[in-house]
């Protein structure tokens, strides 16, 4: 009996698949999860010439900027791993873009885009969930306004039939 109580009082360190952590849960993690974002972009856009001083300044500029952002987004429902996806593929495109242009530095464009991309990894299951809702309540409502004339057509055609 002790046995049970013990391991069912223990904190569930892992969500089953599919389960959504608590709020308190999601909001540290992507408090530190833009916390390390800001370190990386305070960092790469750090002046050239300043050495390790403008690094160690840059990077304090980030921790302090971006763990807000991650704070909004957890409570709105974001979720760490489609964020650090769509941080993952942000900074892939803005390494390719900043290499392929000449007007922008590629660390420049890697941080805008790592920002841009977690951005849009964070919201998307939202959007796509709102944009669903939509989308399923349009096509409910033409279903039934075709279902409905439709239904008018035959009874009409029933009334012209039989007198």
């Amino acid at each position: 009996m002790n046995e049970q109580r013990s391991s069912h009082s223990s904190p569930n360190r892992s969500a089953p698949f599919g389960q959504v952590p608590s709020l308190r849960v999601r909001i540290g993690r992507m408090v530190l999860l833009w916390l390390a974002f800001g370190a990386v972009v305070g960092a790469l856009s750090a002046p050239a010439g300043q050495g390790s001083v403008g690094l160690l300044a840059g990077a304090c500029a980030g921790l302090v900027a971006l763990p807000w952002l991650g704070l909004m987004l957890a409570v709105i429902g974001g979720r760490c791993r489609d964020t650090i996806l769509g941080a993952m593929w942000g900074t892939a495109c803005g390494f390719i873009g900043g290499a392929a242009s000449k007007a922008t530095s590629v660390p420049t464009a890697m941080c805008v885009c790592l920002i841009i991309g977690g951005l849009a990894g964070a919201t998307f299951p939202q959007i796509c969930h709102i944009e669903g809702c939509i989308v399923r309540r349009v096509f409910a409502g033409l279903c039934s306004s075709r279902m409905s004339h439709a239904t008018e057509a035959v009874v009409s055609q029933d009334r012209a039939i039989s007198p």
